[in-house]
């Protein structure tokens, strides 16, 4: 992994096309294993993009601290002699407005050719999966699944089902939760020789928001897909 240097020289948004280069380094592994304890439970983890990214002759800056409000046009002078010269004037009230937003919006650089290393978001995956020893075509998996990225981390688990009665069909269904709602679906999967149908149904209940607020809220998703192959 590598970025590119742009605008070290002068303020901070600045584009210095003289100054483009590497100036990072990362790197990430994807680690997995699968251990099958005997006929009946079979068990697997993965860790995927564990690494890191280090940036030199980086810029930091910021925005101004002091907070900003604003609370409407005060005193407009409607017939004034001094016309959109009279600072009380809605062209120049206006144009203040926006030098304000302008001023407020605007970043300062902080420092100069520093360095920064930041983790990746990586993402822990831990499975589980039960065959039925009386009937070997029916298998139940449990999958949790956790998004290791600070304040944006998320964790879901996940049951499912699963029977193949036959070679040419099967069906699945399977339930889940998670930091952000709850969801439940099923597929039955048609796939004789040279064809294969599938139809499938995915349903979000107990929706909440990434505050874990309730929404009112209820979505539902059918897939239909057909295959030919040869």
């Amino acid at each position: 992994m590598y970025g590119t240097s742009c605008g070290r020289a002068g303020n901070a948004g600045l584009f210095n096309s003289d100054d483009i280069g590497p100036s990072g380094f990362g790197m990430a592994v994807d680690l997995g294993a699968v251990y099958k304890l005997n006929d009946t439970w079979t068990f697997s983890a993965s860790l995927l993009d564990f690494g890191f990214m280090s940036w030199s002759h980086t810029i930091k800056a910021k925005t101004l601290n002091k907070p900003w409000e604003f609370d409407g046009f005060h005193e407009l002078a409607v017939d004034s002699e001094l016309g959109d010269d009279d600072p009380m004037s809605l062209k120049s009230q206006a144009d203040d407005l926006g030098k304000d937003l302008e001023n407020f919006a605007s970043f300062h650089r902080e420092e100069n050719d520093g360095s920064a290393l930041n983790m990746l978001g990586a993402t822990l995956i831990l499975g589980a999966e039960y065959t039925l020893p009386a009937y070997n075509k029916f298998k139940v998996g449990l999958l949790s699944t956790s998004r290791l990225q600070g304040r944006y981390s998320w964790w879901e688990a996940r049951l499912s089902a699963n029977v193949s009665p036959v070679k040419w069909f099967d069906a699945g269904v399977n339930g889940s939760v998670s930091t952000i709602g709850s969801s439940f679906g099923w597929i039955v999967n048609f796939h004789p020789k040279g064809f294969n149908l599938f139809v499938g149904m995915d349903q979000i209940i107990g929706e909440v928001n990434p505050q874990c607020i309730p929404v009112d809220n209820m979505n539902m998703s059918v897939s239909v897909g057909m295959n030919v192959t040869f």
